[in-house]
């Protein structure tokens, strides 16, 4: 796949979302297994609620519903498949982007309280998306204003060691409309080889676009491969070794696959 023509971005790749529907205490109970400390389960004020697996720099987000939530609530969220479907990248106050592709909406603000023996407050967020999005991936801009709730280092021990996303697969049925969403995200220039583009590399991860027929993938750095590995003989869940990383399937529904990499 790096053979092709990739994208080289100055952004940051903020966090990756996984879409549980309504059953968010399933991926929760796999996310917990594989050795990862979840933050308490909180409500944005748009009706969604998350959990959040907080890295050195980044974070992996568990989003969904509460049973009975009406389904006009963010129906362009619960109308998305299941499993890995998004990501944000950030959005620094003051940084110039120097070309959009395509124009951007109005900012949504959001929040949501942070009550816990570490920390209390309310988090606040704002996103901006693209205005023309495709129906089953999301890519879009974070911007965090009080990063001082999430990044808790309390909230940061793993017992997997995990420390970044090294890479992400995003399956979508809208290859070219999803990849001009993600050039206009990463402020990437509009070129002739965009169409052909599989990857985007954003400092520290790479991040490749697949056809919706693809399994995706989450790759996590971690510090201790063995100490990942061990937490995953602990939690029964079936996974292969190889030199450098392991590899897990993630719940069917989800069509998915971890893989823990050594540093």
């Amino acid at each position: 796949m790096t053979s092709k023509p990739t994208a080289a971005s100055a952004v940051h790749l903020d966090h990756v979302m996984f879409y549980g529907g309504f059953e968010m205490d399933s991926l929760f109970d796999f996310f917990e297994r594989v050795g990862f400390f979840l933050t308490p389960l909180s409500h944005h004020s748009t009706g969604t609620v998350n959990r959040l697996a907080m890295l050195d720099n980044q974070y992996i987000e568990m989003i969904g519903f509460l049973p009975g939530t009406p389904k006009d609530v963010r129906p362009e969220i619960q109308a998305m498949p299941l499993g890995l479907n998004g990501l944000a990248v950030a959005d620094v106050l003051g940084s110039p982007r120097h070309t959009h592709s395509m124009a951007f909406a109005e900012p949504l603000f959001l929040e949501r309280p942070v009550s816990t023996p570490e920390v209390q407050g309310i988090a606040k967020f704002l996103i901006t998306h693209v205005e023309h999005t495709v129906p089953d991936a999301r890519a879009f801009l974070c911007r965090h204003n009080t990063p001082e709730l999430l990044w808790v280092k309390a909230w940061m021990q793993h017992p997997n060691t995990a420390a970044s996303i090294a890479e992400v697969h995003i399956p979508t049925a809208y290859c070219p409309g999803f990849k001009a969403v993600m050039d206009s995200v990463f402020d990437v220039p509009d070129d002739a080889t965009s169409m052909a583009r599989p990857a985007y590399v954003a400092q520290q991860s790479i991040i490749y676009v697949v056809p919706s027929d693809s399994r995706s993938l989450l790759a996590i750095r971690v510090r201790d491969l063995g100490q990942a590995e061990r937490a995953l003989q602990e939690s029964g869940l079936t996974h292969t070794a190889e030199p450098g990383q392991i590899t897990v399937p993630m719940p069917q529904q989800l069509h998915a696959d971890l893989v823990f990499r050594a540093p």
